[in-house]
């Protein structure tokens, strides 16, 4: 679904977000040092809900999650001071009162790039990343493209975005239309295609900087059945001792493509012959690291 912002705020919410914001005035000269601005990238559905929800506890960490999507929606109170989303960036990283600030972003031509947001190229937003002064950059990727647009398509659907440790989620079962994908109205191999030509992107500009730092994790491989190892990997990536959290999101999608997706057979035509035909075939598996880890170890706090 193409990037739309919402309707303006209504005069009694706009004045007190001003007010919410008036902090901003003397914040610049009381907040703490900065020591990183860390940018996550990754094309959502790929449990950054939950590695965000991980990292916003840290002590050191104020975790500003998805600031375009929240101004899309009217839900920061900045929104009362500029809607420019370069403008409102900045604003939230001058809120921000820890000494490491993220935040994420999806850098897709038909989400935050789009002309609805900060419309802007790949490659002009990759350049953009020096005027943010970002220090960290993470992408965050998921391989299983299929995986990814089931959970979209059960997002938008359904309205279901995330779900709480120890709650049972019902069997969510949708159809995929492969013409139209709810990711902004791509055809599937053309969306698939998008994914991988800007993940290589965003790998060959990461790995080739000097002045920034880099790090890819994988969901299945860092997240998928153990999001602790994900937290402890950005943990050891900023420097940062890691601190006590709580795991508070459980996986939304638990049951396997067959028994979600109920035209499956037509994916499988759309994908023959592909590079992503094993998508059709393989599903994600916790890897055998992750699940002794979650085995040996208590499932809801880690240190």
């Amino acid at each position: 679904m193409p990037d739309q912002i919402q309707p303006p705020m209504r005069p009694i919410v706009f004045a007190k977000s001003l007010i919410r914001c008036l902090p901003l005035l003397s914040r610049r000269l009381t907040r703490p040092r900065r020591e990183a601005n860390v940018l996550m990238l990754h094309f959502g559905r790929c449990g950054s809900t939950v590695v965000g929800n991980l990292l916003r506890q840290h002590p050191k960490i104020a975790w500003d999650s998805e600031i375009l999507q929240h101004r899309k929606q009217n839900l920061l109170p900045e929104c009362a001071i500029t809607k420019n989303p370069k403008r409102l960036i900045r604003l939230r990283s001058l809120r921000a009162s820890r000494p490491v600030f993220g935040f994420e972003l999806k850098p897709l031509p038909f989400m935050h790039l789009s002309s609805a947001q900060l419309n802007m190229s790949l490659p002009q937003f990759l350049t953009y990343l020096r005027e943010l002064k970002i220090t960290h950059l993470i992408f965050l990727s998921r391989k299983h493209y299929l995986r990814k647009l089931v959970s979209a398509t059960v997002a938008q659907e359904k309205n279901i975005y995330e779900a709480l440790v120890k709650t049972e989620v019902p069997l969510n079962q949708i159809k995929i239309n492969c013409e139209n994908t709810v990711m902004g109205g791509n055809q599937i191999r053309q969306l698939f295609d998008c994914y991988d030509s800007i993940s290589e992107k965003i790998r060959e500009f990461g790995y080739s900087q000097n002045e920034l730092k880099f790090l890819e994790l994988e969901y299945q491989r860092d997240i998928l059945g153990y999001p602790f190892k994900a937290f402890h990997k950005i943990c050891d990536f900023l420097q940062l001792a890691p601190s006590r959290v709580a795991l508070k999101n459980a996986k939304v999608n638990t049951a396997s493509i067959t028994d979600i997706v109920c035209n499956m057979q037509e994916v499988r035509d759309a994908l023959k012959d592909t590079q992503y035909e094993w998508m059709t075939t393989q599903d994600e598996q916790i890897s055998a690291e992750l699940d002794n880890l979650s085995q040996n170890k208590n499932d809801y706090i880690a240190a």
